[in-house]
């Protein structure tokens, strides 16, 4: 039986009016099967044993394989749930094969899951073979010539409704084969690639590049058949040129190694590889904590256009690769305005894509990973066939942004004053906001020390181990920096070279700004381990019945308590608060408890710190429901003392000074301005401005409903 989640994501996915509807429906049941990994592999087996006429299928695919793409990134970011879940999911599908469970329907389900998710579907997905008789029924001993019309049947099809386009039916194929079991699958790929036809060739380029070696021997062995056979095009020994760099030193590389040498002898080479698209902009954001990054690209070919997109991780190489056509140049730029705007991508040159693809090829093949399948269609389309990875230390790296040593040759004032400008990198480069650990180990460091003074010491030691990690970020950034010739490219260089070199970590900005955020993350995944969903108001769940119960109500004068020994105040709290509630970008509670935490640590016991938490988080729901009535603001403006009412607005531009790039000019207007040079006053004498508590409660329940609708 299915989860209520599932059943209550189901039920939203039926009636959701839009694509954010969509994707915050499949990011609250991926949280929760994340959390509940039994209730996945109930997910897989109802999939897995559906029928061909299940009208649910299609959105229980959706939702498992959102749970699937969320749990890979988690195992990718060191947590160890992220692995827990996909072992589950995958124990799941063995039990529903080894029970006979598995419909050929439910097996492309789940195939389709895995790999919109990443990940290689798991080898119990072969559907019996009494199974595939059902569909496929064969009588008699089965001939050549009858295996190789089965193929072109199969493989016409498929071309047929991809209109010849080798990707698509790579993407149609590859969700199919797992229903296969292994040895057939790789007779099957390697017998195909024997057969006519130009599109088959570059079929078998695109299996090069398959995550897995069984698949990528097949490949190499069937072009091989297809040179030995005199089918092998020039265009596509061209291609395999450019593709045999890219692949790890295994038996698929060895195999294609030779296939090469035997048609420089037959003289098969030479081929033109296809003509390049015409690059109208490319776009890219500076990497993220994990070591992410985004490349969009515009590309026109004649009337066509499309976006190329892909996908750089750190010690992941090209983690993603893909084409979007577009049907005009309208839909073409209204896309990748959004991919700038939403998460902060900009523009470069062609020349930097260049130098980032060298890289990030390099970093894959250094941990045996061949590149996102689609990179051969990119790389054609935007003119980088002759990309060829790159290997660099960070230190490389940074000599290559600094070949002069003109760094090394300022004085150590000024490499000072450059590494100090790195406190404000957050405030000009968003991306910044999710520079954090958030692995399990940097989770266990903070857990077993647990006082606050123990947990900060903690927390330094081991950002100690990570030095190489944050510099070559860094150095990643300053790459992209240095391309679009930003201000602050010398800045970042200084901050990684000082990282390498050793520097006190309290005497890096960004580095105190990690610590924090650090900090933050794991006070927002301990809410969430609590029960709470921390990116929807910290609600309960609906499916949340094995969880520790919710933190008790706050008694009369508990917060005041805690914060006796510090400066700070309930009326304080509250105050900042409602800014961190109302700012026009949103300031997620793992943002805005650092400051706090930070103010209150030195004061804390192991014992309160739980406790203060627990009251943190019920006041900042509170402050959500208060801000909605206007009247019920103004009276409880008005009960408070003088003194209170002074804490309540330094609390609120405390946060707005903390939070600065939340509170960007432009999205101000007149009356917003004035209100806070209003509370700016009030701060100073509270009394003198007893008359503006009415326009002021207006004012912040009008701010509230401004940011959440």
């Amino acid at each position: 039986m299915l989860a209520r989640s599932v059943r209550t994501a189901l039920a939203e996915l039926a009636g959701a009016p839009g694509i954010e509807a969509v994707q915050a429906c499949l990011h609250r049941v991926s949280a929760a099967l994340l959390r509940t990994p039994q209730d996945g592999a109930a997910l897989v087996a109802v999939l897995g044993s559906a029928g061909a006429a299940d009208d649910a299928a299609d959105d229980l695919v959706q939702i498992l394989s959102a749970a699937l793409d969320s749990a890979r990134m988690t195992q990718e970011n060191g947590q160890a749930r992220g692995g827990v879940l996909i072992a589950a999911l995958d124990a799941a599908a063995a039990q529903l094969g080894s029970d006979g469970g598995l419909t050929l329907s439910g097996s492309l389900g789940l195939s389709r899951a895995w790999l919109r998710a990443g990940l290689v579907p798991p080898v119990h997905l072969a559907v019996s073979a009494a199974i595939l008789d059902e569909v496929a029924p064969v009588t008699g001993p089965v001939d050549q010539n009858q295996i190789e019309a089965m193929i072109d049947d199969l493989f016409g099809d498929l071309i047929g409704q991809a209109d010849g386009d080798a990707a698509t039916v790579h993407a149609a194929l590859t969700e199919m084969l797992p229903t296969l079991p292994a040895e057939a699958r790789e007779v099957l790929i390697t017998a195909a690639l024997t057969r006519p036809g130009g599109i088959i060739g570059q079929l078998g380029c695109t299996f090069l590049l398959d995550p897995s070696l069984g698949t990528r021997l097949a490949a190499a062995q069937g072009l091989a058949a297809r040179l030995a056979a005199g089918r092998l095009e020039a265009e596509v020994a061209a291609q395999l040129v450019i593709l045999r760099s890219w692949l790890p030193e295994d038996a698929a590389r060895a195999c294609l190694d030779k296939l090469l040498r035997d048609a420089m002898r037959q003289g098969v080479s030479g081929g033109a590889v296809a003509r390049s698209w015409q690059i109208h902009k490319v776009l890219a954001t500076i990497p993220d904590g994990a070591g992410a990054q985004s490349i969009g690209v515009s590309v026109q070919l004649g009337s066509q256009r499309a976006l190329a997109m892909l996908l750089f991780k750190q010690d992941f190489g090209v983690k993603d690769a893909y084409m979007i056509p577009c049907t005009s140049a309208t839909e073409q730029r209204r896309i990748l305005s959004s991919f700038e705007a939403e998460i902060g991508a900009m523009p470069v040159s062609p020349s930097y894509l260049s130098v980032a693809l060298e890289l990030a090829l390099a970093d894959g093949l250094s941990h045996g990973l061949p590149p996102a399948a689609g990179l051969l269609a990119i790389a054609e389309a935007c003119g980088l066939t002759g990309t060829r990875p790159q290997a660099r230390t960070t230190a490389e790296v940074l000599g290559i942004l600094d070949p002069g040593g003109k760094l090394s040759g300022t004085t150590p004032q000024a490499r000072g004053k450059l590494i100090n400008a790195s406190e404000f990198w957050p405030e000009d480069h968003r991306m910044t906001d999710s520079w954090f650990e958030n692995s399990d180990a940097s989770r266990s460091v903070l857990e077993t020390a647990r006082a606050p003074r123990a947990m900060d010491t903690a927390l330094w030691n081991w950002l100690e181990t990570r030095r190489e990690w944050w510099a070559r970020i860094m150095a990643n950034a300053a790459l992209l920096l240095q391309a679009i010739h930003h201000d602050d490219t010398w800045s970042f260089v200084a901050t990684a070279r000082a990282l390498l070199e050793g520097r006190a970590l309290r005497k890096i900005p960004i580095m105190l700004e990690i610590h924090d955020q650090t900090i933050g993350a794991w006070m927002h995944n301990t809410a969430g381990d609590a029960g709470f969903e921390p990116d929807s108001g910290l609600q309960m769940p609906q499916d949340a019945n094995d969880r520790p119960p919710p933190a008790a109500p706050e008694k009369k004068g508990e917060l005041g308590k805690l914060l006796k020994a510090t400066a700070l105040s309930a009326d304080w709290i509250d105050g900042y608060l409602a800014a961190a509630c109302i700012a026009p970008r949103m300031i997620k509670p793992d943002r805005w408890i650092v400051p706090v935490l930070q103010a209150v640590m030195p004061t804390l016991t192991e014992r309160s710190l739980p406790r203060l938490l627990d009251l943190l988080m019920l006041r900042y729901n509170g402050a959500l429901a208060a801000l909605a009535d206007p009247k019920g603001l103004e009276r409880a403006f008005r009960s408070m003392t003088t003194l209170g009412q002074r804490d309540w607005c330094d609390g609120f531009i405390d946060s707005k000074q903390s939070f600065k790039p939340s509170w960007p000019a432009k999205a101000l207007g007149p009356d917003d301005k004035a209100m806070l040079r209003q509370i700016e006053a009030m701060a100073d004498d509270p009394a003198s401005s007893a008359g503006a508590i009415p326009a002021l409660a207006a004012w912040l329940s009008g701010r509230l409903a401004t940011v959440q609708g």
